[in-house]
């Protein structure tokens, strides 16, 4: 394995790892949405952005490759749909509604403008 600095992940050992990591993190998001796990207050629901935003800090800070910006659009929309059409029934706060549909929206703002970083030209 080489390495190329003394960072934790400045060798092919750890990027590998956390290389698997992500892919298990795309996987777990694939599964939620293939299979409809999307309810805000149900635990796939709850982590699929925080696993979003995780991919998207692994991305910036380590230069792990995300999904395509197409991937990452599918994403979001589905889970948006599902949370748009779920969440009032939990009855929120109007404010908190409000503030957590504009956190999701950044989160996944977020991911795709960085997939489009990295798959463009």
């Amino acid at each position: 394995m080489g390495t190329w600095d003394a960072g934790n992940f400045d060798n092919d050992d750890a990027m590998d790892q956390l290389g698997g990591l992500v892919s298990e993190m795309v996987q777990k998001i694939e599964f939620a949405i293939d299979n409809e796990l999307l309810e805000p207050d149900e635990t796939q629901g709850v982590w699929l952005p925080c696993q979003v935003e995780i991919l998207t800090l692994f991305a910036q800070r380590f230069n792990v490759t995300l999904p395509s910006v197409e991937t990452i659009t599918r994403w979001r929309d589905e889970y948006i749909e599902v949370w748009e059409g779920y969440i009032d029934e939990l009855e929120p706060d109007p404010d908190y509604r409000r503030e957590r549909r504009t956190v999701l929206d950044s989160t996944f703002n977020d991911a795709i403008q960085e997939s489009a970083k990295q798959h463009s030209p």
